[in-house]
């Protein structure tokens, strides 16, 4: 195969990979296993594939030892990366995993505003009739008649949404010149650490939905490893190998796979089936995307 075949190949597996995530926590859920403790093993076992191969990488990349200042920059992402992981898990226990999914995928729009308001980008035409059709594929996708959705599960949804939008506008600046392999390692590992004591700290306050809890089954742990690497690992380095191939435009497109996929996994799994409007509502969040990132260099 060439390169753009590869490229596009791998971009495509990325998004698949990437609807596994909330299969693998309804299973986890399912057998007792609460958000927190899924997202610090999730980001510890992530990190154990992330950073041996970061190391290996060092010799061509020069970039291990960051400093301070952009390891804390780092760590608050990992901050941000918890809090968004919790919003998107919580948000499957409300809703069907599509509507979650598409309520994520409007982080381009959101992105788009917040750059307008914080990094003073131009807001072009293109740019606002994407985000007038992604706010319309927003409210099919919710209020599409016939549709019972949990306005709980959405808000938590729609939360995910801005939490991740402002994660990638300060990642925009603090990732600047540090290869995309050494940010996502110590970005994982921070967000493993921070999962893992938010779980520590919810123990004595008597939070069961977030308080840390060992996993002691072996078919548990599996599960956890994993989501760890084909829903975490995998899907970033396939996505990051991808945008090397074919640029990150045409990368985040073909990565939409994933919308699609989270609506077939949880068809097959889970019975959750979705109205005509509510697939329409879809297809035009994911045309305002693809729309938003013809616009991006590649």
């Amino acid at each position: 195969m060439n390169t753009r075949t590869i490229g596009i190949t791998l971009a495509l597996t990325s998004g698949v990979l990437f609807a596994l995530y909330p299969v693998f926590f309804r299973f986890a859920n399912a057998g007792g296993i609460n958000t927190m403790t899924v997202l610090a093993y999730r980001f510890l076992l992530a990190s154990l594939v992330a950073w041996p191969l970061m190391l290996r990488m060092a010799p061509r990349t020069g970039h291990v030892k960051l400093p301070p200042a952009r390891m804390a920059g780092f760590a608050f992402m990992g901050f941000l990366y918890v809090v968004e992981s919790t919003l998107y898990l919580l948000s499957t226990q409300y809703v069907p995993i599509a509507v979650t999914s598409i309520a994520l995928y409007l982080y381009p729009a959101c992105v788009t505003l917040l750059a307008r308001v914080f990094l003073r980008e131009k807001l072009t035409l293109r740019k606002v009739f994407a985000l007038l059709m992604a706010l319309a594929g927003a409210v099919l996708t919710v209020g599409a008649p016939g549709a019972s959705v949990n306005l709980i599960g959405v808000g938590l949804g729609l939360g995910c949404c801005a939490v991740y939008s402002g994660y990638l506008i300060i990642g925009t600046k603090l990732q600047a010149g540090v290869p995309a392999l050494t940010a996502t390692a110590y970005i994982q590992l921070s967000a493993g650490v921070l999962a893992l004591g938010f779980g520590l700290m919810a123990l004595p306050l008597g939070l069961p939905m977030f308080d840390f809890q060992p996993i002691t089954e072996a078919r548990t742990l599996l599960s956890m490893f994993l989501m760890a690497v084909f829903a975490t690992a995998l899907p970033i380095l396939s996505l990051l190998a991808s945008i090397q191939r074919i640029g990150a435009s045409l990368a985040s497109i073909l990565s939409m796979t994933e919308l699609v996929a989270t609506a077939l996994f949880g068809i097959v799994l889970f019975g959750e089936l979705l109205q005509p409007l509510q697939w329409l509502g879809g297809l035009l969040v994911i045309l305002a995307v693809a729309m938003l990132s013809f616009g991006k260099p590649r």
